[in-house]
């Protein structure tokens, strides 16, 4: 049997129970409220899920706060660092 590696989208696809995890990192983020910059770091091996809990965190923003923008940035599509930070700041600006 083969297991591919398909990130869910949202919680309700989610058959973990990481929801509460992404409850709270979700409401730690919209509710952040400080001039001081932020930055969270997800950390985990090859496989665990770590894009499937950025895409039920993305949506918990989307639906509890109307001034958090999540803005999605993939740097492994990018081999030249200027390319890289070019397209970053054009994406950043689009949103």
């Amino acid at each position: 049997m083969f297991n591919t590696d398909k990130t869910i989208k949202n919680s309700q696809e989610d058959r973990l129970g990481r929801i509460k995890f992404v409850k709270r990192v979700s409401k730690a983020i919209y509710e952040f409220n400080s001039t001081d910059n932020f930055a969270i770091a997800l950390q985990g091996k090859w496989g665990c899920g770590k894009t499937s809990i950025l895409n039920m965190i993305s949506n918990e923003i989307d639906v509890n706060s109307d001034s958090t923008v999540v803005v999605k940035f993939n740097p492994w599509n990018f081999t030249d660092c200027n390319q890289l930070i070019s397209q970053f700041f054009i994406n950043l600006s689009t949103k």
